[in-house]
């Protein structure tokens, strides 16, 4: 497990969430309209992974922790699944709230006090970075799963060898921990889950797709770089052979969609 120096505890952290942004070198999140316009890019992806979520469930109830602006609710509710979700930054709350008319808690989910065995599947996208106590998350999704539920995480998993060049931004303090190989494995085995499916994709192939480059950032300088990268005839497919090939080559860090049974 990777973490870093100058933690955030909860209570800071949820108030750079209410504030509307993140501790990160002192940069603001994407505001909701573009976290909006990133998720609708990237669609296809959160259907993959309710369709993924759904191989694995059993009946019941969802809810998405960190659900921004509810694109993936969205597509679970098209699939007939009821699912509620947990988002911190008001606007986000707001516009996942009327986009997809269920509730949306405004809380952490340790604060919530939801009952036991009340869901049956509990997800986390691009969340576990931002946590401030994985291990304290995980124990009160374990006591809200129902018996057999899941928990669907899509993270980072960094493998041995990883260099501060492998990412262009860390952004750390707004991340906080990264998953090292296996260490989904340790926690499984610490908090009575068990992984039954991983599916890992490289990230740096995900990372310098057309899709990706269309999304709005933090750095105004950087969404205009990336648009001249595309528009610009034949420059992106060499950057994406250049940085898969050589700058990225070694890359130890995948994308993993991870999938853990409550025992």
């Amino acid at each position: 497990l990777h973490c870093i120096a100058q933690m955030r505890d909860r209570e800071q952290r949820i108030t750079e969430m209410e504030d509307g942004g993140h501790f990160a070198g002192g940069q603001m999140v994407c505001d909701a309209e573009q976290h909006f316009e990133g998720e609708v890019i990237q669609q296809q992806r959160f259907q993959t992974l309710v369709d993924t979520t759904r191989r694995f469930a059993p009946h019941g109830k969802w809810l998405d922790i960190g659900c921004g602006t509810g694109t993936f609710i969205q597509c679970a509710q098209a699939s007939g699944i009821v699912c509620e979700g947990v988002e911190l930054t008001p606007e986000r709350r707001s516009l996942a709230r009327k986009m997809t008319g269920t509730r949306v808690y405004d809380r952490p989910l340790e604060f919530l006090n939801l009952a036991p065995e009340s869901f049956a599947a509990i997800t986390l996208i691009n969340v576990f970075s931002h946590l401030t106590c994985p291990t304290e998350t995980f124990s009160h999704i374990h006591r809200i799963l129902n018996r057999d539920g899941i928990m669907m995480l899509h993270t980072g998993e960094i493998g041995p060898g990883v260099r501060r060049g492998h990412i262009f931004s860390w952004d750390l303090g707004d991340h906080l921990y990264f998953l090292g190989e296996n260490t989904i494995d340790v926690y499984a085995g610490k908090l009575n889950f068990r992984l039954i499916h991983r599916d890992k994709n490289w990230q740096p192939a995900t990372v310098y797709t057309r899709a990706r480059f269309k999304m709005r950032g933090r750095s105004k300088f950087r969404d205009f770089a990336k648009m001249a990268c595309l528009y610009a005839p034949g420059v992106f497919p060499v950057l994406r052979w250049y940085m898969l090939n050589k700058k990225h080559a070694d890359n130890p860090i995948f994308n993993s969609t991870l999938i853990l049974r409550k025992e």
